[in-house]
Protein backbone atom coordinates (compact mmCIF):
# COMPACT_ATOMS: atom_id res chain seq x y z
CA UNK A 1 0.00 0.00 0.00
CA UNK A 2 1.29 3.23 -1.10
CA UNK A 3 1.43 6.47 0.96
CA UNK A 4 -1.37 8.23 -1.00
CA UNK A 5 -3.78 5.01 -0.23
CA UNK A 6 -2.50 4.71 3.48
CA UNK A 7 -3.51 8.38 3.62
CA UNK A 8 -6.73 8.01 2.11
CA UNK A 9 -7.87 5.33 4.07
CA UNK A 10 -6.80 7.29 7.52
CA UNK A 11 -8.57 10.38 6.59
CA UNK A 12 -11.95 7.88 5.55
CA UNK A 13 -10.98 6.26 8.97
CA UNK A 14 -11.05 9.14 11.01
CA UNK A 15 -14.17 10.63 9.41
CA UNK A 16 -16.50 7.70 9.95
CA UNK A 17 -15.41 7.52 13.69
CA UNK A 18 -16.29 11.05 14.07
CA UNK A 19 -19.45 10.91 12.66
CA UNK A 20 -20.72 8.19 14.00
CA UNK A 21 -19.88 9.31 17.80
CA UNK A 22 -21.40 12.45 16.60
CA UNK A 23 -24.68 10.80 15.32
CA UNK A 24 -24.19 8.93 18.71
CA UNK A 25 -24.55 12.17 20.88
CA UNK A 26 -27.83 13.24 18.82
CA UNK A 27 -29.14 9.73 19.46
CA UNK A 28 -28.99 9.74 22.85
CA UNK A 29 -30.47 13.30 23.27
CA UNK A 30 -33.16 12.32 21.24
CA UNK A 31 -33.95 9.25 23.05
CA UNK A 32 -33.80 11.31 26.35
CA UNK A 33 -36.02 13.73 24.47
CA UNK A 34 -38.58 10.73 23.81
CA UNK A 35 -38.35 9.64 27.27
CA UNK A 36 -39.16 12.83 28.57
CA UNK A 37 -42.24 13.17 26.16
CA UNK A 38 -43.48 10.14 27.24
CA UNK A 39 -43.47 10.88 30.77
CA UNK A 40 -44.84 14.37 30.23
CA UNK A 41 -48.10 13.18 28.46
CA UNK A 42 -48.52 10.63 31.09
CA UNK A 43 -48.27 14.05 33.55
CA UNK A 44 -51.05 15.75 31.02
CA UNK A 45 -52.97 12.62 31.62
CA UNK A 46 -52.99 12.54 35.23
CA UNK A 47 -53.40 16.39 35.44
CA UNK A 48 -49.74 16.95 36.86
CA UNK A 49 -47.97 18.81 34.20
CA UNK A 50 -48.21 22.29 34.99
CA UNK A 51 -44.66 22.71 36.44
CA UNK A 52 -43.93 21.95 33.06
CA UNK A 53 -45.35 24.70 31.65
CA UNK A 54 -44.07 27.04 34.32
CA UNK A 55 -40.78 26.11 33.34
CA UNK A 56 -41.37 26.36 29.65
CA UNK A 57 -42.71 29.56 30.12
CA UNK A 58 -46.41 28.87 28.49
CA UNK A 59 -49.22 30.02 29.90
CA UNK A 60 -50.00 27.85 32.50
CA UNK A 61 -53.55 29.01 33.48
CA UNK A 62 -54.74 28.43 29.80
CA UNK A 63 -52.76 24.94 29.75
CA UNK A 64 -54.72 23.74 33.05
CA UNK A 65 -58.07 25.41 31.62
CA UNK A 66 -57.82 23.37 28.44
CA UNK A 67 -56.10 20.25 30.48
CA UNK A 68 -59.16 20.33 32.55
CA UNK A 69 -61.87 20.50 29.71
CA UNK A 70 -59.78 17.71 27.86
CA UNK A 71 -60.86 15.57 31.32
CA UNK A 72 -64.46 16.45 31.76
CA UNK A 73 -65.56 16.40 28.50
CA UNK A 74 -63.55 15.01 25.70
CA UNK A 75 -63.27 11.18 27.64
CA UNK A 76 -59.50 11.80 27.52
CA UNK A 77 -58.31 8.71 29.33
CA UNK A 78 -55.15 8.05 30.97
CA UNK A 79 -52.90 5.68 28.80
CA UNK A 80 -55.27 6.62 25.75
CA UNK A 81 -52.23 8.67 23.95
CA UNK A 82 -50.60 6.50 21.17
CA UNK A 83 -47.31 7.44 19.92
CA UNK A 84 -47.73 8.50 16.18
CA UNK A 85 -43.91 9.88 15.31
CA UNK A 86 -40.95 11.66 16.53
CA UNK A 87 -39.80 14.96 13.78
CA UNK A 88 -36.12 15.60 14.24
CA UNK A 89 -35.08 19.13 12.83
CA UNK A 90 -31.43 20.69 12.46
CA UNK A 91 -30.45 24.14 13.41
CA UNK A 92 -29.41 26.13 10.53
CA UNK A 93 -28.47 29.09 11.93
CA UNK A 94 -27.18 28.51 15.73
CA UNK A 95 -30.64 27.96 17.32
CA UNK A 96 -30.57 24.64 19.18
CA UNK A 97 -31.79 21.51 17.54
CA UNK A 98 -35.34 20.17 18.12
CA UNK A 99 -37.06 17.45 18.27
CA UNK A 100 -41.56 17.02 17.83
CA UNK A 101 -43.28 13.99 19.25
CA UNK A 102 -46.82 13.34 17.98
CA UNK A 103 -49.23 12.05 20.53
CA UNK A 104 -52.68 10.96 19.23
CA UNK A 105 -56.04 10.61 21.25
CA UNK A 106 -59.44 9.38 20.14
CA UNK A 107 -61.97 11.76 21.81
CA UNK A 108 -65.85 11.03 22.22
CA UNK A 109 -66.47 12.59 18.66
CA UNK A 110 -63.24 13.04 17.38
CA UNK A 111 -59.54 12.84 17.72
CA UNK A 112 -56.69 15.02 19.05
CA UNK A 113 -53.06 15.66 18.34
CA UNK A 114 -51.03 16.67 20.95
CA UNK A 115 -47.28 17.25 19.70
CA UNK A 116 -44.83 18.02 21.66
CA UNK A 117 -41.29 20.43 21.41
CA UNK A 118 -38.19 19.68 22.73
CA UNK A 119 -34.78 21.61 22.41
CA UNK A 120 -31.46 19.80 22.06
CA UNK A 121 -29.20 21.87 23.39
CA UNK A 122 -26.69 21.30 26.03
CA UNK A 123 -29.67 19.83 27.79
CA UNK A 124 -32.63 18.75 26.70
CA UNK A 125 -35.53 20.71 27.37
CA UNK A 126 -39.33 21.01 26.77
CA UNK A 127 -40.22 24.17 25.26
CA UNK A 128 -43.62 24.39 23.89
CA UNK A 129 -46.92 22.20 23.31
CA UNK A 130 -49.35 22.31 20.45
CA UNK A 131 -52.58 21.22 20.51
CA UNK A 132 -55.47 20.37 17.20
CA UNK A 133 -57.14 18.07 15.20
CA UNK A 134 -55.70 15.08 13.54
CA UNK A 135 -55.90 14.98 10.15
Amino acid sequence: MNRRSLFFWVIAFATIITTGCGLKMDNSKRNLAKEKADALIQRIEDGSAENEFIEANLPVEQMASALRELHDSCRFKVGNAIYVTGVYSKSLMGQADQMSFFYKYYLKSDSLKIMLIYNLNDSVRFTNIKVGKFN
